[in-house]
């Protein structure tokens, strides 16, 4: 009988060799793994981040278009605002214009009475309405100028007042006199 003896030394010598060999073929299956989830991992990040970079682009983009329509909007409002305020320059004009045709309106209507209180006589209310223009300004809104007409020209408006007070103050002088003499 020829059976080989195994020697203590070499009996663990050779189980350890399978060991190791399936720690290595263990070691290396974990490393593949581990290569493998990486790059699965890789490629998933690589997809996500290329996904990341297009809804990037697009909220760039969206939001360079969202800028240019503000600034359209902004020049949009600097110009109504031009207009608003041009607009209020020419609402104060003719609110000017206006109150000055008023003015002269009235100034020219109180001359008006002025002659028909004369043509009738009435010279102390001729005396209240020269005061009562003197004493508001109309007198001086009277225009100095003749006015022009197709029969010809009509005494300017400030020379009729002056002549009618001129007028009124004589005959109430005149009537001052005529009362004292009695």
């Amino acid at each position: 009988m020829t059976q080989e003896k195994h020697t203590p030394e070499e009996q663990p010598h050779r189980s350890g060799k399978p060991v190791l060999i399936y720690i290595m073929i263990l070691f290396i299956a974990a490393f593949l793994l581990m290569a493998l989830s990486f790059a699965m991992h890789q490629r998933s990040n690589q997809q996500a981040m290329g996904e990341l970079e297009s809804s990037f682009m697009t909220t760039i983009k969206d939001m360079q278009a969202d800028q240019d329509k503000l600034l359209a909007l902004q020049d949009k409002l600097s110009d109504t605002e031009n207009q608003l305020q041009d607009t209020q320059e020419q609402l104060t004009a003719s609110e000017t214009a206006l109150a000055e045709a008023d003015a002269l309106f009235a100034a020219q209507q109180q001359l008006y009475c002025l002659q028909q209180e004369y043509a009738s006589g009435d010279y102390a209310g001729c005396k209240i309405i020269i005061d009562k223009m003197e004493a508001s300004g109309a007198a001086e809104l009277l225009s100095p100028t003749p006015l022009s007409t197709d029969s010809g020209s009509v005494t300017a408006p400030y020379v009729r007042f002056q002549q009618l007070k001129a007028a009124v103050l004589d005959k109430l002088t005149e009537a001052d006199v005529n009362s004292a003499a009695e």
